[in-house]
């Protein structure tokens, strides 16, 4: 219990609570910097006052726990976009030309090549204005001469936002880049809109790019060449959609992008492979000293990726505390590391894959102890055995709410694929690790890629086998926020309970799993209000919820919002949505493409303009007399300007969703 009751949990504690704190609640920046001066001046009074005194001294406490709530709120609110005053999203009015760096290639989507970049300078009549801030560049699929990271680019000033979608339960893709500081987006018709400047910077993007020509030099089979650029280059673009899936279906789609637990392997074998250095006069020192150059060095290798430098810079952490041969130390430095990278940047809370990883190494280090005392192996090999069940309950146990929530699904031979996978992954990581050495340098012969991609095969092979299995894979798992919050309360309550056996912990576990089952009872018969929806979604999505029946236009649960929504809701029913129909009493218009409808007497309360119809706006008012318009976002962009002026013209509101968000109407 000695660790739980470190400093260093209070410190990350309230820390934590001032980010949260600012990114919910819009905070004056000056005025947060005068509380947090004033904090300071009377934590160093009460620190000096403190050494004078014999008992405790509660003061110095809590004032140390305001200055860093504060201190967490300034961080943050000092690293917001809106506190930038040259950041793009003050840009007065649209420039001629933007120039920016290309920083980095992102993963394409089914339409569009995506590169991140960072806006420099905007020029407008021959000035010159310097704006900085983060931009998400969509270039079409086909289009040719594509950008470089390390590139120094012109384009045209046609920034917008991200489109909204707040769908209930939908995935939200402007929050998702907000959350990533990047605040608008560009869509160009080709790469001829650039306009490539001669200066071009170092990326270690590109260095990234150099080794993985190398290594398709040698032939390695595409899915396994697929896999082993995601495994050790964060290189995840050419992993296929099925083959993503079966790795999520059987539980291992961690290992797909560079973590904690890649790093982690790396650490384990760098950590045994030094071990003689600990024999001579500041052995332990070198030791530690070769473990962080050569993390780093791996970490420069796939191009410094925000997950790769928050991995290396925790376990930079533990391998320090691992010197010191005391496991307290090594929760420490676990806690220390949590500190300072989200005191350099509180955006990384906001990131799935910093909350998994931080979990899964809290879960590895509180429950693993416990749980492994629970059997002794008589032999060496079930104890290894052991050890790893024992790890995988652990790390498992610790994100499972987060994972609920953020996936809504459970791969329930988890276990059995941990147990077959990591020997491999750990093989794969090390044999890999100097495979890419020989790569970077181009001094790689082509028969050592022969065993790494049997090895591959064999993993591939394995996870196939487990996905398959799909009675073991539960999907669709409705998971709120209360539900996360009290699931963390039951995981709290029972690591004091194993660590103090207190009978007043005992009482508030047990009460803690009724306020759960409470929660899912309640949300499982709770009544949500019959719906009309309009997704802000390219899809022109357009769905009546009735009950527990969904009446949709896009017939098809492989639509992630219609699925999100059939799951939230508990859908038992899907049917096809006519162009007329009724709901609250209220009569509705679909228009789409084919601009079909007959003047009638029947009053509608909206009519839903969708895929683009060719309709004169004017004599369509006219005649049905609407009381609303609903113009979804995937019309043709020229149609929804001139619709919104003729609305205005005609005095007609107007729901836009592309501006607005989706329309939501309830019904109780």
């Amino acid at each position: 219990m000695k660790s739980l009751n470190s400093i260093f949990f209070r410190l990350n504690f309230y820390l934590i609570s001032g980010i949260i704190l600012a990114f919910n609640f819009s905070l004056d920046l000056q005025i947060l910097a005068l509380l947090l001066f004033i904090g300071l001046a009377t934590f160093v009074f009460s620190f000096f006052r403190s050494r004078k005194l014999v008992f405790d001294d509660h003061w110095f406490a809590i004032n140390m726990g305001i200055v860093l709530v504060l201190l967490g709120a300034f961080a943050t609110s000092l690293s917001m976009p809106e506190h930038l005053p040259d950041h793009v999203i003050h840009k007065k009015g649209q420039k001629q030309v933007l120039q920016a760096k290309v920083l980095e290639e992102w993963k394409p989507t089914e339409k569009y090549f995506r590169y991140l970049l960072e806006i420099e300078a905007a020029y407008e009549n021959h000035q010159t204005e310097h704006i900085q801030g983060k931009v998400l560049l969509h270039l079409p699929k086909g289009t040719d001469s594509l950008p470089q990271p390390g590139n120094h680019i012109l384009l045209p000033d046609n920034l917008t936002k991200a489109v909204i979608n707040d769908i209930p339960g939908g995935f939200d893709y402007s929050r998702f880049l907000k959350n990533q500081k990047i605040e608008r987006v560009s869509y160009l018709k080709s790469s001829a809109e650039l306009f490539y400047l001669p200066k071009t910077d170092f990326s270690f993007q590109s260095l990234r790019k150099k080794v993985i020509k190398n290594l398709e030099n040698k032939g390695l089979k595409s899915q396994e060449s697929a896999i082993l650029k995601a495994l050790l280059l964060g290189e995840r673009s050419e992993i296929s959609t099925q083959l993503y899936k079966n790795y999520a279906a059987a539980g291992a789609v961690h290992i797909l992008a560079i973590s904690g637990l890649h790093i982690g392997i790396l650490l384990l074998f760098l950590n045994f492979l030094l071990k003689p250095l600990e024999k001579l006069k500041r052995g332990k020192i070198l030791k530690t000293i070769l473990i962080l150059i050569i993390l780093w060095f791996f970490a420069l290798l796939t191009g410094f990726s925000p997950s790769v430098v928050r991995a290396a810079a925790m376990f930079s952490f533990i391998a320090i505390g691992m010197q010191l041969n005391r496991k307290t130390r090594v929760v420490q430095s676990v806690l220390v590391s949590l500190f300072f990278l989200l005191l350099l940047n509180p955006y990384y809370i906001l990131q799935v894959g910093f909350q998994l990883s931080y979990l899964a190494v809290f879960g590895i280090i509180l429950f693993e102890p416990k749980i492994e005392n629970l059997v002794h192996p008589p032999h060496k090999a079930l104890e290894y055995f052991w050890k790893l069940v024992s790890v995988s309950i652990a790390a498992q146990l610790a994100i499972l709410p987060l994972s609920l929530y953020y996936f809504h699904q459970f791969p329930g031979l988890f276990l059995l694929t941990n147990i077959l996978i990591i020997p491999i992954l750990a093989i794969l990581l090390i044999y890999g690790f100097m495979v890419v050495i020989l790569a970077s340098f181009q001094l790689l012969p082509g028969f050592l890629l022969v065993g790494l991609g049997e090895l591959l095969k064999v993993m591939n092979w394995i996870i196939l086998k487990i996905a398959s299995m799909e009675n073991f894979i539960w999907k669709d798992i409705p998971f709120s926020e209360l539900q996360l919050l009290s699931a963390y309360g039951i995981l709290v309550l029972l690591i004091l309970l194993l660590y103090s056996k207190s009978s007043r912990f005992v009482i508030g576990f047990l009460f803690s799993i009724l306020v759960f089952q409470m929660i899912c009872l309640c949300q499982l018969f709770r009544n949500t209000p019959n719906q009309l929806l309009v997704f802000n979604n390219y899809n022109d999505q357009i769905i009546l919820k009735k009950q527990h029946q969904l009446l949709t236009r896009q017939f098809s649960l492989y639509d992630q919002n219609i699925q999100n929504y059939h799951r939230e809701n508990r859908i038992q029913e899907m049917q096809d949505l006519p162009n007329t129909f009724s709901f609250c009493e209220e009569n509705f218009l679909i228009l789409d493409s084919a601009a079909l409808y007959t003047p009638s007497e029947v009053h509608f309360k909206a009519i839903i303009l969708t895929n683009s119809p060719q309709i004169n706006l004017d004599r369509l008012i006219f005649e049905m007399q609407p009381d609303e318009l609903i113009i979804s976002a995937g019309n043709y962009p020229a149609f929804q300007d001139r619709w919104k002026r003729t609305a205005l013209k005609a005095k007609i509101p107007f729901h836009a969703i592309a501006e607005k968000g989706a329309y939501i109407l309830n019904c109780h």
